[in-house]
This record gives C-alpha cells, structure tokens and sequence, in this order.
C-alpha cells in the first residue's frame, strides 16, 4: 500500500501519521478534509470545499454538503443527515457516514 499523510497532519509517537491509499481511512480523511475547507478558503481551488454554513437559520442543507463531497472525493458515497442540539436550539448537528468501501485500484 502506499501511504498518504493523515489530515489534519500529525505525529504520534514520533512519527508523521499516514493511512493508506484507497483504504477506508483515506477515503474518509479526504471527505474530512472537503468539508473542514469553506469555499474560497483555498485560493489556488476556490471551488473546493462546501458552502458556508455559519449564518444558515433553521436547517443545514445537507445536499450541498453532500454534492461537494462526492464532486471532490470520487471514491466517497456519503449519508449525511442533520438534527438539532438537545439542549440549545440554535446549534445544529451533521453527521456524515460513508456508503460501502471505496473499490481497489
């Protein structure tokens, strides 16, 4: 396999972390990376990443998330849903969950 460096980038143990190519952890450290970057955040992609949800009232589109992270990362089938916090109104929640392994290749 061929190892890809962990994002964000860290060390454990004094060494850099890596996953390997094509496997589930590199899929889903890419999906992570897609959707910690906003659109315009990258200036040599100003396209990559997902809209900015900040000022969003009521609730998060999650299929702009969701077309983003399969428009970036091909390998990834996601399920992304949304729900409120139990205890303060104004936060919301998304959680993102792969569909099946990416293929060998």
């Amino acid at each position: 396999m061929i190892p890809h460096f962990a994002h964000p980038f860290r060390f454990e143990d004094g060494r850099a972390v890596v996953v390997d190519q094509n496997s589930d952890d590199d899929v889903w450290t890419c999906v992570g990376t897609i959707v910690r970057y906003l659109k315009g955040d990258r200036l040599a992609v100003p396209d990559f990443g997902i809209p900015d949800p900040t000022f969003t009232e009521g609730r998060i589109d999650t299929e702009k998330i969701r077309v983003a992270v399969e428009k970036w990362e091909d390998r990834a089938g996601v399920v992304i849903t949304e729900a409120p916090d139990r205890f303060d109104e104004l936060v919301r929640h998304v959680l993102i969950e792969l569909k099946g392994a990416p293929a060998d290749g």
